[in-house]
């Protein structure tokens, strides 16, 4: 005899019952609690007009709400993977009606056979660790609550308790079609594994727990690690599984596509002893690693600058100002500079970095490049860095290098 965990007879419960075997044993072990019926017509085989009747008239008898929805598919629709179409537009229909009825639950007739096939068909095809899992129990999806109480429960079982109770169900003759994957399974592979073991899909189950909760702990320490950035050290020292599953969380948040390929790839560039490097993840996305720090960014168009200073006073910087005066203010030196003052210093000029930039010291000249990689300037921030020009020589990068100031009448340069 087919039960279910008490704990779901006191909460309001909608049931996606679709008149076939698995959801008329579910409506049977659940008719004395508090549910709706929720039954999606997919009016694909001639049978579904009179299943819907079916499960309406069934609703009427045992006086319980009764809501359906009729839908219509193009005939492209049908030629595309109409299986899974026809499950996310079944899902959105049940999920409106959890809304309608503000209802705790969405109980779905999985058992423990649809286990088998879904962990087997995830292997097959390859999938992440949660996807190996297969389903659980209980589980959230978009913010509803789903339950399946006939998970424990083999076809086996469901069959003896339709014939136990006398319950009348509709058999889909979809469901012995070799079109589609999971019925070559079922009839194929699945004897198989019982024929070993009866009880295998109790093996299965605890086989679905064990990833399941092993999935959940590694998603709980990715997201205890992460944030819009983080240390590239810190990164390295995590487990092989968390650091993909960082990376996971990473692509999700920003709802770009993710790949055993992709996080590979990420996973060598993090580990890598090059300081500085960018990898694009999209059209509009680039992961970014400087030095010790790794973040997602949206691409952005590097906007050149250039003014001519010709007098004293404020001016306006893409990110900051400066000021031009001719006594000394209380500055600290990183924010400062002081220039010998005659007739040739102005213009002077303010512009980002050119390729080749070099800046003239007494020991010769260096490379601004080799300057902001010395200084351990993100590569990001090296474009929107102001240089300071004057008599065609290149005297100051605020708060990273200057040149020597001699003589004796000075001006000042503030950045602020």
């Amino acid at each position: 005899m087919i039960t279910v965990d008490d704990k779901y007879k006191t909460k309001k419960i909608i049931i996606g019952v679709s008149g076939g075997i698995d959801s008329m044993v579910l409506f049977d072990v659940l008719k004395s609690s508090n549910i709706i019926v929720a039954h999606v017509n997919h009016n694909i085989r001639k049978e579904s007009e009179i299943e819907y009747e079916f499960v309406k008239e069934t609703c009427l008898k045992y006086s319980i709400p009764f809501e359906s929805i009729k839908l219509d598919y193009s005939k492209d629709e049908l030629k595309e993977n109409f299986q899974s179409l026809a499950r996310e537009k079944r899902y959105n229909f049940f999920f409106k009606i959890v809304d309608k009825y503000e209802a705790d639950f969405l109980a779905i007739a999985h058992h423990g056979d649809d286990l088998i096939e879904t962990i087997l068909m995830s292997i097959s095809r390859g999938s992440s660790l949660k996807g190996y899992g297969g389903f659980s129990i209980e589980n959230k999806y978009k913010g509803y609550t789903i339950i399946r109480p006939l998970i424990k429960y083999s076809s086996e079982d469901i069959e003896n308790h339709a014939a136990l109770n006398q319950i009348k169900y509709y058999v889909d003759s979809s469901n012995k079609s070799d079109k589609y994957t999971r019925n070559r399974y079922r009839k194929e592979i699945l004897p198989f594994l019982k024929k070993e073991n009866p009880n295998i899909h109790h093996k299965y189950l605890q086989y679905s727990n064990t990833i399941l909760d092993a999935y959940s702990f590694i998603d709980e320490e990715a997201a205890r690690f992460l944030n819009n950035e983080f240390s590239v050290k810190r990164f390295n020292g995590l487990n092989s599984i968390v650091k993909k599953a960082v990376l996971s969380k990473i692509l999700s948040k920003h709802n770009l596509y993710k790949s055993s390929v992709i996080i590979d790839n990420l996973i060598s560039v993090l580990s890598s002893n090059i300081p500085n490097q960018e990898v694009t993840l999209s059209d509009d996305y680039i992961l970014i690693k400087e030095y010790d720090l790794v973040y997602v960014k949206k691409k952005q168009k590097t906007i050149d600058f250039y003014f001519e200073i010709n007098d004293f006073g404020q001016y306006e910087l893409p990110d900051n100002k400066i000021l031009i005066v001719s006594e000394k203010n209380s500055f600290n030196s990183h924010q400062s500079l002081k220039l010998c003052y005659n007739n040739t210093v102005f213009p002077i000029l303010v512009r980002n970095r050119q390729k080749g930039d070099k800046m003239a010291f007494p020991f010769g000249t260096k490379k601004v490049k080799d300057i902001f990689i010395d200084s351990k300037i993100p590569r990001s921030k090296r474009e929107t860095i102001p240089l300071i020009i004057t008599n065609n020589q290149i005297v100051w990068i605020p708060e990273i290098k200057k040149t020597k100031t001699v003589g004796e009448n000075h001006i000042y340069l503030y950045i602020v």
